[in-house]
């Protein structure tokens, strides 16, 4: 940890000449600077993390294997001459790859339950295990990050995986942590690419970006704290970034009536599972961590509003069901469909046809004017929440 702690230090000595000397010059013939990783491909090489071939090209797009990745990543988190206690942990690892694979093991960043006895260590990693070490990295050298992962386990993220494939549930919070403090954003259509190989290219960009992580916090990112209170509460409404009105103190919270019956109108059943606050009111970016999954472009925006998506599941009591009784059933809760091409390109259902006492889950979309009206969600059982967005 000492030798973490002083790599850190020099790091961030080094991080702005670097910088300069990378942008300024390419080391390798084959990464041109207009190479969409150009310079940290060649930031990465100033300070020694990563080399070219002999023949002075990097090949950005050549994939990285297990072995090589352990060995960097053990080079940058000071694991590189430590003694370690254990004999050969896989079987099938190179020689010059045994004391850095061994010493992530020992250290905690390999978990040797994924692997058995052969991670296949010359084959290449793929971007959720590479994300997964680097994750577990950083709540080794920062409480926080733990604090983070642990507070993630049961959030949404915002990958076109989430409701189209499914991701485990294991895997979430490793990849809510790399998402909310934009270690990766995942790749350009939305998703994630858990199983895609990693390229040398990514590899110098989010090596770089990890070394700024290990002198932060898992509290400096907004959008880590979103995806946090979205596992905890259900709700992003408290870190979102609006100031938010409660009648009293703690009871009123929005985490005491998730999951929970609501009462309706006409004697259906509603339950609330999330409430996601974004803002596409003040800018032509559209403000929040979930704003890309819900907004689009063919969206309007509501001058003075908050765009808020909430899914909910719903149980009618009536054989027909009627939009406008539905829009009714729960001020500000049965809400309108969402539309637009982002249903289909991440998954998830809007308002469906009911049926009779069979429960549907989906989302619903409102728009919240700030400052204006207290929402009140009673639940069957006497609890209760009552905000303001403002």
């Amino acid at each position: 940890m000492k030798k973490l702690l002083m790599l850190i230090i020099s790091i961030s000595l080094v991080l702005t000449a670097a910088s300069s000397v990378a942008a300024a010059t390419s080391k390798f013939k084959d990464v041109m600077a207009n190479h969409w990783a150009s310079n940290a491909i060649n930031e990465a090489a100033q300070k020694g993390f990563i080399k070219g071939y002999p023949d002075g090209t990097f090949k950005p797009s050549n994939n990285i294997t297990r072995a090589e990745f352990a060995s960097l990543l053990a080079k940058i988190s000071g694991l590189v001459g430590e003694p370690h206690q254990s004999k050969e942990v896989f079987s099938d690892v190179p020689s010059w790859a045994k004391e850095a694979v061994d010493n992530l093991v020992e250290a905690g960043y390999i978990d040797r339950n994924d692997y058995k006895k052969k991670p296949k260590a010359t084959e290449a990693i793929s971007r959720y295990e590479m994300v997964k070490w680097m994750v577990t990295g950083l709540t080794i050298a920062e409480p926080t990050y733990k604090q983070a992962l642990d507070e993630t386990k049961g959030t949404l993220v915002p990958f076109t995986e989430y409701y189209k494939s499914g991701i485990p549930a294991d895997r979430i919070p490793y990849v809510a942590v790399a998402r909310g403090t934009q270690l990766t954003v995942g790749l350009p259509d939305g998703s994630f690419g858990f199983d895609n190989p990693t390229t040398r290219a990514e590899v110098a960009v989010i090596i770089n970006r990890y070394l700024k992580l290990l002198s932060k916090q898992a509290d400096d990112f907004k959008e880590l704290s979103e995806l946090r209170e979205v596992g905890k509460t259900g709700t992003n409404m408290m870190t979102f970034g609006a100031k938010v009105a409660l009648l009293n103190t703690k009871p009123q919270f929005f985490e005491n009536i998730v999951g929970k019956d609501i009462k309706t109108k006409t004697g259906g059943n509603v339950k609330v599972h999330r409430f996601i606050v974004t803002d596409n009111s003040i800018s032509s970016t559209p403000v929040g961590v979930y704003a890309p999954m819900f907004i689009d472009d063919e969206m309007k925006s509501h001058p003075n509003a908050y765009a808020v998506f909430i899914e909910i599941s719903f149980t009618p009591a009536t054989d027909t069901m009627d939009k406008l009784i539905f829009l009714s059933e729960v001020p500000y809760i049965t809400s309108d469909s969402l539309r637009g091409k982002l249903i289909e390109h991440y998954g998830y259902q809007t308002i469906p046809t009911f049926d009779k006492a069979k429960e549907k889950r989906f989302w619903v979309k409102q728009y919240v004017m700030k400052d204006y009206i207290w929402i009140d969600i009673n639940a069957k059982d006497g609890s209760f929440s009552s905000f303001r967005l403002m």
